[in-house]
């Protein structure tokens, strides 16, 4: 799964600052990750996330936050969650680096022994997220209201982000959306 990926480059990150994205998802805003950058480079957190509204609540981590927009819950893939956040990208630092690396190492067994689920289910990022909170990490929240996402990973949405890529180039006036950045 995604957090044993993640792992995967432990030897080359663990003394980085790393910026962390899902490689099949467009975010939005544009600038929501240096918003976030700059967010733990003022705080000094261990991890900042960029929160966003949900959309599909069955196929996303989904977050409580309190009123100051610290995450005090997190729940995982459930359909008709009245939740109204998720996240899609963060900052973080070699503490929550090395969290997840032992956290991982110490679930394995686990995991291996039950044909790759834990706790009955695939372990995902949220959950090492969540595990982190619970063991005194510390992190911020930054939320984009008018912020987004479209995950391409589906064959549905990527389709809706054809459409809407199509249906935005046409209210900008260009006719030919398959034209490059350039018009050329």
């Amino acid at each position: 799964g995604v957090p044993f990926t993640m792992d995967d480059a432990y030897p080359f990150l663990r003394q980085s600052t790393v910026a962390f994205g899902f490689p099949d998802i467009l975010y939005w805003p544009e600038d929501a990750l240096s918003a976030i950058v700059e967010r733990r480079e003022a705080t000094s957190v261990d991890i900042v996330v960029g929160v966003v509204p949900t959309r599909c609540p069955e196929k996303e981590d989904l977050l409580k936050l309190d009123d100051r927009g610290k995450i005090v819950g997190i729940r995982i893939k459930q359909p008709g969650c009245k939740l109204k956040y998720t996240w899609m990208i963060a900052v973080w630092g070699p503490r929550f680096t090395e969290f997840m690396h032992s956290f991982l190492a110490e679930i394995e067994p686990e995991i291996v022994a039950n044909d790759g689920l834990w706790n009955g289910r695939e372990l995902y990022a949220g959950d090492v997220l969540w595990a982190a909170i619970q063991h005194g990490l510390t992190h911020e929240t930054v939320v984009f209201d008018e912020g987004g996402y479209i995950d391409i990973g589906t064959p549905e949405e990527l389709a809706y982000a054809v459409q809407e890529y199509a249906r935005s180039t046409a209210a900008q006036g260009n006719p030919s959306p398959g034209m490059g950045i350039d018009g050329g």
